[in-house]
C-alpha cells in the first residue's frame, strides 16, 4: 500500500499512473489486518494535559540548568575529597562502593544534599517532581538528585514519543545530535528525529517528523547524559565507545557515584537499556500528574469511542483514571494530524500547527529528497483512510448543517446513521466515502468538482453535496471580510468583480445558515 501511494504521489514525475487513492482504498479491504483491536485514542483534554505537564517538568529542568550543572560539580567533588578520586571510589579502595558521601557513614561527612540543593536553588523542584508525597528531600538523600535526572530523561522520552510518533525502542535509541532540520520551500522549517539504525542490508529509514517543540526535551536530556557520561568514562568496569562518549545517547542509567547499578548492567555497559514505559510514570516521577486530572470525563469518553469503537468500556470508563502507553501516543499523534477536526480545542489546533502540515506533506503526500520511516509513513496513510469513516460520523452532529435544509442533510447522511463504525471503515476503504474540506464546511461529492470550494465559495451554498460547519462561523465572517477589502481596493468590472459578488452573496447566506439552523 505504501509503495502505490509513493507512486501516486511520483506520478507527474514518472508520466504514468499505477493505481489512484479510490484504487488504493480498494486495496485496503481485501488485506487483513495485523492489529485486531486499535490502541485508544488519546482524548484531547488529557493529550493537552499530559504535554503541558512533561513541558512544564522540562522547562523547570532548563529553566534551572545551570544550578543543576553546578549542584552536580558539588556533588562529585565532595566525593572525591572523600575518596580521593571517583575512581577510587568506582573500585571500592578502602569504602564499600555505593556508600553516600553525603551520610554519618563516609569518611569524613559533607552534611545535608538537601542543604545543598537548596543553596543552589533547586531544591523545590527536585521536591516537586519525584519526592513521594509520603517523604521529603531531607529524608531521600543524594540519591534523589540521580533519579531527579533519570525522571527529566523519562518525561523527554514521553514528550518526543508525543510529538514524533517513535515507538519506545526507538527513542531508546536516539543520541545527543538526533534533531535535525530541514528547509522545505513550501513549508519552510521542519524539525525532525533522527535514531540510531539496525546497520543491516534492509535498513529502514530512522527519520521521524517532531515539531519545533521537541528542542526543549533534547536539550535537557541531552545535558543530563552529558553529566553522566562524565562519571561513565571514570568507571573502570566500563568499556565505552568514542562515539558514545562524544554523542551520548539522550537515555542512560545513571553512572554516577551515588547511583545503584546491579552487576548485570556493568557487563552491558553503556548498553545497558533503560525501559520506558508510560505506566511507570508514579514511580519515575510521582508529581507528573495530578490523579483527579487523569479521570476519564462523559466528554473524554465520547471522544476516545468515536476515533476508537473498539475502546475496552470497563478499563476506560468514565470517572476512571486514564492509562496512559506509548503506541497511544503514535495513535494520536496520527489522527490529529490527518485529521484535526476530530476536535476543535483551540490549544489543540496551536499545539499541532507545526505538526499537521508537515506530517500530511511528508508522510501523506510523499517527498522526493527525503526518506523516512516506513512503519510510521504505513501507520499514518492507513489512519488517514480511517478519518474518513470518524468524519462520516461527526457529520451527524449539530456542528453541521445544510445549506437545503435539516431534511436534505437527513436523506445525504442516511448511509451513516444506518450503519456501524466498522461497516464506515469498511466503506472509506473500499473509496465509497468522499469527505473533502472546504471553506465553509465540507462536500460530500465523489465527483471532480470545477470550483473547489476553497478560493471559490459561490456555489457551496447552492450544492447538495454541501456541509457547513458551524465552528467556522468565524472563518467565514473572515472571508466576507477579505472579500469587501478587495472589492473596496480594486477597480475591476465585468468577470471578476460578478465573481466577488457572487461570492458575497454566498458568504450572507452560509453566515444565515449556520447562525439559523
Amino acid at each position: 500500500m505504501t509503495i502505490l501511494y509513493e507512486l501516486y504521489n511520483a506520478r507527474e514525475l514518472l508520466g504514468f499512473e499505477m493505481a489512484d487513492v479510490g484504487e488504493i482504498q480498494k486495496l485496503l479491504k481485501s488485506a487483513t489486518s495485523v492489529e485486531k483491536k486499535q490502541n485508544p485514542y488519546i482524548p484531547a483534554r488529557l493529550w493537552l494535559y499530559q504535554i503541558r505537564r512533561c513541558r512544564e517538568m522540562l522547562q523547570d529542568f532548563i529553566s534551572h540548568r545551570l544550578e543543576f550543572e553546578a549542584l552536580f560539580k558539588h556533588c562529585v567533588g565532595v566525593y572525591e575529597r572523600e575518596y580521593g578520586s571517583i575512581t577510587a571510589f568506582f573500585r571500592g579502595d578502602g569504602v564499600v562502593a555505593g556508600v553516600s558521601a553525603f551520610s554519618s557513614t563516609s569518611k569524613i561527612g559533607a552534611g545535608s544534599f538537601a542543604d545543598a540543593a537548596r543553596k543552589h536553588g533547586v531544591a523545590e523542584i527536585i521536591d516537586r517532581w519525584v519526592i513521594d508525597s509520603d517523604r521529603t528531600i531531607d529524608e531521600s538523600g543524594i540519591r534523589a538528585l540521580g533519579k531527579y535526572f533519570s525522571a527529566v530523561q523519562f518525561v523527554g522520552a514521553l514528550y518526543l514519543a508525543t510529538f514524533s510518533g517513535m515507538r519506545r525502542a526507538e527513542v531508546g535509541r536516539l543520541r545527543s545530535d538526533c534533531l535535525v532540520l530541514d528547509r522545505d520551500d513550501r513549508l519552510g522549517e521542519i524539525f525532525m528525529l533522527r535514531g540510531d539504525t539496525s546497520k543491516t542490508v534492509d535498513d529502514d529509514s530512522a527519520l521521524w517528523i517532531t515539531s519545533p517543540t521537541a528542542k526543549i526535551a533534547v536539550d535537557a536530556m541531552a545535558a543530563i547524559s552529558t553529566m553522566r557520561m562524565s562519571m561513565a568514562v571514570l568507571d573502570p568496569r566500563l568499556e565505552i565507545a568514542d562515539d558514545v562518549v562524544d554523542n551520548p545517547y539522550l537515555i542512560t542509567r545513571s553512572y554516577e557515584p551515588w547511583g545503584v547499578v546491579k552487576e548485570s548492567e556493568y557487563e552491558l555497559g553503556v548498553d545497558a537499556r533503560v525501559e520506558i514505559s508510560y505506566r511507570h510514570w508514579k514511580t519515575r516521577c510521582p508529581g507528573l500528574f495530578e490523579a483527579n486530572e487523569l479521570r476519564i470525563t462523559a466528554e473524554d469518553f465520547k471522544a476516545a469511542v468515536l476515533v476508537t469503537p473498539s475502546l475496552d468500556n470497563e478499563k476506560y470508563a468514565v470517572g476512571k483514571p486514564w492509562n496512559f502507553t506509548m503506541h497511544q501516543l503514535r495513535r494520536t499523534l496520527n489522527v490529529n494530524a490527518t485529521y484535526s477536526g476530530v476536535v476543535s480545542l483551540p490549544s489543540l489546533q496551536y499545539e499541532m500547527k507545526h505538526q499537521t502540515p508537515a506530517m500530511s506533506f511528508y508522510y501523506g503526500q510523499g517527498h522526493s529528497q527525503i526518506k523516512l520511516n516506513k512503519a510510521m509513513t504505513k501507520e499514518f496513510i492507513a489512519t488517514m483512510f480511517q478519518a474518513l469513516a470518524v468524519k462520516a460520523a461527526t457529520l451527524l452532529g449539530d456542528d453541521f448543517v445544510s445549506p437545503l435544509g435539516e431534511e436534505h442533510k437527513a436523506r445525504m447522511l442516511e448511509f451513516v446513521s444506518q450503519r456501524t463504525a466498522s461497516q464506515l471503515l469498511a466503506m472509506a476503504r473500499s473509496g465509497q466515502i468522499s469527505i473533502r474540506e472546504t471553506a465553509l464546511g465540507v462536500c460530500m461529492s465523489r465527483e471532480y468538482c470545477p470550483y473547489g470550494g476553497i478560493d471559490h465559495i459561490a456555489e457551496c451554498t447552492k450544492c447538495d453535496k454541501a456541509l457547513l460547519d458551524r465552528r467556522r462561523r468565524a472563518k467565514i465572517e473572515e472571508i466576507g471580510h477579505r472579500i469587501v477589502e478587495v472589492m473596496a481596493s480594486s477597480n475591476a468590472d465585468g468577470p471578476l468583480r460578478e465573481c466577488l459578488e457572487a461570492q458575497q452573496v454566498a458568504v450572507k447566506e452560509a453566515l444565515d445558515v449556520v447562525l439559523t439552523h
